[in-house]
């Protein structure tokens, strides 16, 4: 038979929640954490990097560029890139998964289109953070020119 909690065990059990409670909100307050979104969003770039980075999977990617916003069909890019239905399914499947592709049912076909809004995230993410002091780069080679030009 269950016995009623006295005052005391209550009392106990409230205070150890409110201290794990702290303890909870301390460790997710360390400052160490708060790179933690810049990491998962680089892994995310680097996950769609890596699905880009196999010869197959890019020509899809591109074909997909090409045919615009809405798409192709599984069928027409199974005819245009020339590869078993089960590879297709796989490198299909792949970037779907990493955000780059999506894909739509109309009847029986699927379409696959490039997620435009990921993508250019991606671009951007390349323009802004590697290419940041290209411009730099590209000034200090022209002011050489421009330098070495007035000499003549």
């Amino acid at each position: 038979m269950l016995r009623r909690p006295d005052a005391e065990h209550i009392r106990r059990i409230v205070a150890e929640e409110n201290s794990l409670r702290k303890i909870c909100a301390w460790a997710l307050l360390r400052p160490r954490d708060f790179d933690d979104t810049r990491n998962v969003v680089v892994n995310r770039y680097v996950e769609q990097f890596g699905a880009l980075g196999q010869k197959d999977r890019l020509e899809i990617f591109r074909l997909l560029v090409r045919a615009g916003p809405q798409g192709n069909c599984v069928e027409e890019i199974k005819r245009r890139v020339k590869m078993p239905g089960s590879t297709l399914s796989h490198h299909l499947d792949a970037l779907t998964r990493c955000g780059l592709l999506t894909a739509k049912r109309s009847g029986r076909f699927i379409y696959y289109s490039i997620d435009w809004a990921k993508t250019a995230k991606l671009i951007r993410f390349m323009t802004e953070d590697c290419c940041a002091d290209l411009h730099k780069t590209l000034g200090a080679s022209t002011d050489r020119f421009v330098a070495s030009t007035n000499r003549k």
